[in-house]
């Protein structure tokens, strides 16, 4: 039987239809409450490749002492876990497995079906936790500490000012500029009133241990489709109002919404979305911009803000923010999100062989060799570790400009970070000082070129780590908190699209000294250029050729840049059809005051197939 053919994705399980199904090694046999073992490769008790579901669900910050209450489970080696009953009773527990056995016979309840005694038998069933909730036919999430009737009225309310759309028409193409501003301003008023039940809300849904387990972040990302539960075991959900329209005729009806993770997550990541330009708008007053504040470090603390997001970093950095026994579960309890990207063959060391600082070491180095642009699409939010600015951290953040980066898709790479067997670490690939990119994505947002012609504008977002407001103290920061970021955005005047904080840190460092290194490219969408243009005359600075070695900022010493001036300008007609855009990706690397190579930031732009390598000529330097 092929189970591929049986299961349904949502967005997020998307990013692991490449994956293997590992069938368990133990299920849950719901009517009789015994733990099957599997025979073969996925037979339990004589039956062959069952439906089973999973549940997520948090227990390990509330264990009981032995000999408590536990979950009467047959067929095990080992004792059931007993859980505080301040947490949740035995009877709530077993309320829940019996909601999900009306529908499976076959559960995947941890508890119940890994070994809790041998340390290797567990870390290697959780170790393919990814295939087992990649292979169940349905996902459920308890939220064991809140009520049903609560937890629905506001989730319901939730998703109503989330996509509260007034003014509404079936083709938004025909409304006129009075109609989108009038709407606007609606929207606008509608949150102002809305904000404090907002906050209120999100605080009573998030105090669920559910949102603070580190686990269940993981699990969470693996199944977004996963059905919400609430304390007693009953689904979450509402009557929903629909209209359709048939052939002309309106037709009106409701039908039962149930919650998943998914819809609550699209809910919170909107909000998040509209509170953030309204702040950056300048919109609201000081005491709406400090509850705003307030509700958009929630969601960000739960990961929500983004909560599709096909980049695996966004939900890396929400696992600051989660609770855990083990200070190496904060890595174990995460990892699994990157196994469409991290093949198998990548073993990272068994607790008892390793510090924290080292595992965090093994899975950059393993995700930088997995994926070069994972590797580095994300910012500090703190001053990383002396040496270690290439490394990802949790205390990192991906900015909303990049959180649809997906590794699965082709990428042409073209620079990488490498981890040696002396610990030293280096950067190889193309690059270029980053004044000459500059020249380049100036020429490219100037009128007349492609990009200035759409509503969007040329597409290019730089973000900095946060340390750079103690490097460049004058640099001119509008955020006190969060990524530094300034990319092309049409809904802001052009005023507060300048780049301001890069021009500033042009003039202020040497040329020589600020490099961005090329990591590679991803293939895009096809662009032509607008009705009545054929061509564009471009002339741009050529790169210079570089040799730079010893990019560690652990290094002792200085490792001068080689230049060889290839030449001033190259004029250069783009024709009309340039093939498909490639979006671009590059680590800013600057040499700080000891004469060593830092990482201080990321950058996107965008190149045409057609004319990338007439545009910018990268040689191969080595870091």
């Amino acid at each position: 039987m092929d189970i591929g053919s049986r299961l349904v994705y949502t967005r997020n399980r998307i990013q692991y239809n490449t994956i293997d199904v590992a069938w368990p090694r133990r299920l849950l046999h719901i009517p009789s409450m015994t733990s099957i073992e599997r025979t073969g490769t996925c037979t339990y008790s004589g039956i062959e490749s069952p439906k089973y579901a999973v549940i997520t669900y948090t227990w390990g910050r509330f264990q009981a002492p032995c000999g408590s209450p536990a979950l009467p489970i047959k067929g095990t080696t080992w004792k059931i876990p007993p859980v505080l009953d301040t947490c949740f009773s035995v009877q709530s527990f077993q309320n829940v497995i019996d909601y999900i056995g009306e529908t499976y016979e076959w559960i995947w309840l941890d508890v119940a079906c890994i070994d809790q005694e041998q340390e290797e038998v567990k870390m290697s069933e959780v170790a393919r936790q990814v295939g087992i909730f990649h292979g169940a036919m349905n996902a459920y999430a308890w939220l064991h500490s809140l009520p049903a009737c609560e937890v629905d009225e506001g989730c319901q309310a939730l998703g109503r000012i989330a996509w509260y759309h007034p003014l509404h028409r079936d083709d938004s193409s025909d409304e006129s500029d009075n109609e989108v501003e009038e709407r606007d301003k609606l929207i606008l008023a509608h949150y102002k009133e809305q904000l404090q039940f907002i906050e209120e809300t999100l605080h009573s849904i998030f105090l669920d241990p559910w949102f603070t387990s580190l686990w269940t972040l993981q699990e969470s990302i693996l199944r977004r489709d996963a059905y919400l539960l609430a304390r007693d075991g009953l689904p979450i959900g509402h009557k929903a109002e629909m209209t359709v329209n048939e052939g002309g005729e309106v037709r009106s009806f409701s039908r039962w919404r149930t919650e998943t993770i998914d819809t609550l997550g699209m809910s919170c990541r909107s909000i998040s979305q509209s509170l953030q330009r309204y702040l950056d708008q300048g919109s609201f007053s000081k005491p709406d911009s400090e509850k705003a504040t307030r509700i958009l470090r929630m969601i960000e603390k739960v990961g929500f803000n983004f909560a599709d997001a096909m980049n695996p970093n966004v939900q890396y950095s929400a696992a600051r923010f989660r609770e855990t026994n083990y200070p190496l579960d904060r890595i174990y309890g995460i990892v699994g999100i990157y196994r469409s990207v991290i093949p198998d063959s990548v073993q990272l060391p068994n607790p008892s062989e390793v510090t924290f600082d080292g595992l965090e070491t093994a899975f950059a180095s393993a995700l930088n060799q997995s994926s070069p642009w994972l590797g580095q699409c994300f910012v500090h939010l703190e001053e990383p570790k002396p040496g270690k600015s290439w490394r990802i951290a949790q205390s990192s953040s991906v900015p909303r400009q990049l959180q649809e980066i997906n590794a699965n898709s082709p990428i042409n790479y073209e620079g990488h970070f490498l981890l040696e067997d002396s610990g030293r670490v280096v950067a190889k690939g193309k690059a270029c000082p980053m004044q000459v990119l500059w020249a380049y994505w100036s020429k490219m947002r100037q009128r007349g070129s492609p990009w200035a012609t759409t509503w969007i504008g040329y597409p290019m977002t730089i973000a900095y780590d946060r340390i750079i407001s103690e490097m460049w103290p004058a640099c001119p920061i509008r955020r006190s908190y969060g990524p530094v970021v300034e990319w092309t955005n049409p809904e802001l005047p052009d005023s507060q699209n300048d780049f301001s904080m890069t021009q500033h840190l042009l003039r202020q460092t040497r040329a020589q000294d600020l490099y961005v290194l090329h990591l590679g490219y991803q293939d895009g969408s096809f662009y032509r250029y607008p009705r009545g243009k054929d061509s564009l005359e471009v002339g741009l600075p050529v790169i210079c050729r570089i040799v730079v070695s010893g990019c560690n900022d652990a290094d002792e010493g200085s490792a001068e840049p080689i230049l060889e001036e290839q030449g001033i300008t190259w004029g250069l007609r783009l024709e009309k059809e340039l093939g498909s855009r490639q979006r671009a990706l590059g680590v800013i690397l600057w040499r700080n005051d000891r004469g060593n190579w830092q990482r201080v930031g990321i950058c996107t732009w965008f190149d045409h197939s057609k004319t990338r390598h007439d545009l910018i000529e990268w040689e191969c330097p080595i870091f």
